[in-house]
């Protein structure tokens, strides 16, 4: 009879973090468009008649916690046309592109991500060189004014806005 001895093998597992920091539960904020009141010619009118009210500006507050500079998630949903995030005093985000009443486009300025796209897919070019950078918008603890502007004429587009406070210690 022989006998056979087997050697185990020992996995090792070695996690690497991105950084030294710790992040709370996920805070979502939530900016819907709401068309100002409009309608009928105010005269003297001029052509081209418009019966809409144009761009449409609406704006939330968004309160970061933690002790350290956090990165937010955005994520708009359509239709809108010529999106921008404007964070006061932080910075502006303008995207050239349209999105559809069925499409969301997600701007991720974390870190370890810093992409934008359109229903899952990179849509490189739609973040437009005169507004700031995804490294540029990072939030520190506190309260912030969020506008969402852009062209609507049914004023359901919606922004949202996830952030993980990020903290120093356990």
């Amino acid at each position: 009879m022989q006998y056979r001895l087997f050697d185990t093998a020992r996995a090792e597992l070695v996690f690497e973090a991105v950084d030294d920091l710790w992040y709370g539960p996920e805070q979502v904020t939530e900016i819907s468009f709401v068309p100002p009141v409009s309608g009928g010619l105010e005269f003297p009118a001029m052509a081209p008649f418009t019966f809409d009210s144009g761009p449409t500006v609406r704006n939330g507050a968004v309160t970061v916690e933690g002790d350290v500079a956090a990165w937010p998630v955005f994520e708009i949903q359509g239709p809108v046309d010529d999106p921008e995030i404007d964070i006061v005093g932080v910075g502006r985000l303008i995207f050239r592109t349209s999105l559809a009443w069925d499409q969301t486009l997600t701007v991720d300025t974390r870190s370890w991500a810093r992409w934008v796209k359109r229903d899952g897919d990179a849509l490189p070019g739609a973040l437009s060189s005169s507004g700031a950078r995804l490294s540029d918008v990072s939030l520190l603890p506190g309260s912030y004014t969020v506008l969402l502007r852009g062209y609507d004429t049914t004023g359901t587009a919606k922004l949202r806005v996830l952030v993980r406070p990020a903290f120093t210690s356990f």
